[in-house]
Order: structure tokens, then sequence, then C-alpha cells
């Protein structure tokens, strides 16, 4: 019997590119390691519990993520519910308590927010010649016959999406679509220690409203 899904640098890719089987190995093995770190909770103060979460649980839900934009909802909760569980362990909340003032406290974007980080900073390091050249090939900024102020916005071209399914979550789509979603401030930035502060700060604003 033909397999459903194939493994490739770390990820299984599934003949619908649903990424079903990813999802279920990231969070099977992400459960395991928060139910070992629960064990010994008691033992631990926040800051240990913290660090011991990240990573053993939050490198397992960043590794490859940038693959997962463009998914249903449903699929990204998932792997929300694992990142929301491990917060009320850290703070040894009950099943139910909300964790939005936790994660906010922990410093950690939702899971659909890490997500779009990942693939805005690899945008930053195509711009700024600090990734592979096959990405950057794939970018483009978009220029004006006659200078307007955009001209000066770092702009990109936003290629047309013919696929619905697959299209737009392609990275030639989905960087540009994102990039041009970033505030001046953050297109402008020079540095990629700057440009992660920024970044980070506007996407906390979107997740939490702060």
């Amino acid at each position: 019997i033909p397999s459903s899904s194939a493994r490739n640098i770390g990820v299984y890719f599934d003949e619908t590119m649903m990424m079903t089987d990813h999802i279920a190995h990231i969070t099977k093995n992400a459960w395991f390691q928060l139910r070992q770190i629960g064990n010994i909770r008691q033992y631990l103060d926040n800051d240990s519990a913290a660090t011991l979460m990240h990573s053993f649980v939050s490198s397992r839900l960043d590794n490859f993520n940038s693959l997962l934009y463009g998914l249903p909802q449903y699929q990204i909760d998932k792997l929300q519910r694992v990142q929301n569980a491990a917060a009320r362990v850290i703070f040894r909340l009950k099943k139910y308590d909300h964790v939005s003032s936790s994660l906010l406290q922990l410093h950690w974007l939702p899971i659909e927010h890490r997500i779009k980080y990942k693939i805005l900073l690899l945008t930053f390091k195509s711009l700024h010649n600090l990734a592979p050249e096959y990405l950057s090939d794939l970018l483009s900024i978009k220029t004006n016959a006659r200078s307007l102020r955009s001209s000066n916005k770092l702009l990109l071209n936003i290629p047309r999406c013919r696929l619905k399914m697959y299209g737009f979550r392609t990275f030639a789509y989905a960087a540009p679509h994102l990039w041009n979603q970033l505030p001046d401030e953050c297109r402008a930035a020079t540095c990629l220690a700057g440009f992660k502060v920024k970044l980070k700060t506007f996407l906390f604003k979107q997740a939490f409203g702060v």
C-alpha cells in the first residue's frame, strides 16, 4: 500500500499538502515532552519550567513552521492547544483558565503569529543578502514609473495566484503579502537585530492589542 506521506528534511509531506501527518508528529512529541515536564513541575521555579518548555516544546512547535502558513485554522489550533497547555503548566493554571496574559508574560507569540514571524524574518534576510539566492530570486521590489511616496516604502510585488489551495501558501506569494502589511518603520529597518525587535513589537500588538 503506498504511503500517504513522505518525510524530507524532517518534514512529513502528504499528498494534499495539508501537513496533517507532520502536525500529528509534532504534537505527539510535544505532548510527550510536556507531560514529562509536568511530572517534575513541582520541583521547578517558573523560570526553570519556562526554559524547559522552550527547549523541549516551543522549539518543536517552531520547527519548519513557515511551511504551515495558510493552513486551515483547525490545523493551527492543534499546535495552539499545545502552547496553551505549556503556559498552564508553567504558571500552574487550571485546564480551562485563559492563557492570553500568560503567553504575554512569557513573551510567547501565538502559533499563527510565530509562523508569520518566521516568514517575515526570511523575507528580510532575502532582501538584505542574508538568505539563499533561490529565496531572494522569488522577491522583487515594487517600482513606480512616477516618483511617488510609496516608491520609498520598500513594497514588494505580489504575484498573481491561480491555485487558491496552494498558490497563496508559497513563499513567492506569502512573503510579499505579509511584508507589505508591515508598518513603514519595520520595512525601513537595515539591521537584522533592529528588525527583529520592531517585528516582534508589531506582531505582539496584532496578537494581544498591546
